[in-house]
């Protein structure tokens, strides 16, 4: 071997080494954080992202970005998180029951979920209501039933579009109790909430936030709640539970995740950084103003609630499935 190439390995060898050591010594994070929301400023998770992100500034002892990618029922923002580096420099924040369906709804699914994302922390959920206009003839959950049947050209419900938490919950609804009800797909909860109080709908399940306002003015009625417990605020409204017979919680739940990949240490510091701001005042009062219940769960506790909602989200699209066979 030549002298020139002997010293070309030993220069290549020891700028490797040193790659090596900065690696290990480097502090995390040493830049900006990126967090991407995969969905429109202003939504839900948005509003979510921006509430911590200013929070986790301070504990990470650095800028924490918030970008927003939305489109495609937030399978477009997910899937660049899904592709980008596993440095822990991309955080994002997503919403399910879309987080999990969207990507099962296409054929092929463009991603695995559970393989291509570690969880960092589930922070919370929002229940869901199952409502009707304030001054619908159908008085009760018993009620929706009986009149479906006897009025089956108003026998409909509304939804934002295939995977939407509304179509996949109405339709295990459906399946339980054997509701008559045909699917109105809506481009916006806007949309729905107006022809629904117009009477040109049925009934619907949403957020409890998106259509708060309106319950509180007395344009709508709560039928029925999705939470594990009923609501204080709608004592005379059973949990979907209670409605069915059998247990079923309809709710949106918020959580971080990461690139899978990142090593383990990035992902605790990111997890410290949100328990941190998880239990300041700030971040307790946004929770309330977007209407979401408070729950912590660490990396290992929401990886085992992933798995058990991946297995759910496949149950409720086989249901969405057999309706669209059903005469």
């Amino acid at each position: 071997m030549s002298i020139l190439m002997r010293t070309i390995l030993v220069a290549l060898a020891s700028a490797l080494v040193s790659a090596q050591g900065y690696c290990q010594t480097e502090t995390y994070p040493s830049r900006s954080v990126r967090m991407l929301v995969p969905y429109s400023a202003g939504s839900g998770v948005d509003l979510l992202a921006r509430s911590f992100g200013h929070g986790m500034e301070g504990k990470l002892k650095n800028p924490v970005v918030v970008e927003n990618r939305e489109g495609a029922t937030g399978v477009i923002g997910t899937q660049a998180a899904a592709r980008a580096p596993a440095d822990g420099y991309t955080l994002m924040v997503n919403a399910n029951p879309p987080f999990l369906v969207a990507p099962l709804s296409q054929n092929p699914p463009p991603y695995d979920v559970l393989k291509a994302f570690a969880p960092v922390a589930r922070v919370g959920s929002v229940p869901l209501v199952m409502i009707v206009a304030a001054d619908s003839p159908v008085k009760g959950f018993a009620q929706l039933r009986e009149y479906a049947k006897a009025h089956p050209d108003k026998a409909t419900y509304a939804s934002t579009g295939n995977g939407s938490p509304g179509q996949l919950f109405m339709e295990t609804v459906k399946a339980a109790t054997g509701l008559p009800l045909r699917e109105v797909p809506y481009k916006s909860s806007t949309q729905a909430l107006t022809d629904l109080i117009g009477g040109q709908i049925l009934t619907s399940i949403v957020s409890l936030p998106a259509a708060d306002q309106l319950i509180q003015n007395g344009r709508l009625r709560v039928l029925a709640v999705g939470s594990r417990e009923r609501l204080t605020r709608f004592t005379d409204a059973p949990t979907l539970s209670e409605a069915l017979g059998s247990p079923l919680e309809a709710s949106v739940w918020y959580g971080f995740l990461v690139p899978v990949g990142v090593v383990p240490e990035r992902i605790a510091v990111l997890y410290s950084a949100v328990a941190k701001v998880f239990d300041t005042d700030e971040a307790r009062k946004s929770m309330q103003v977007l209407g979401i219940i408070p729950e912590l769960q660490s990396p290992t506790q929401f990886a085992a609630s992933l798995r058990q909602d991946a297995d759910a989200a496949r149950r409720m699209l086989s249901l969405v499935e057999q309706s669209k066979t059903t005469p």
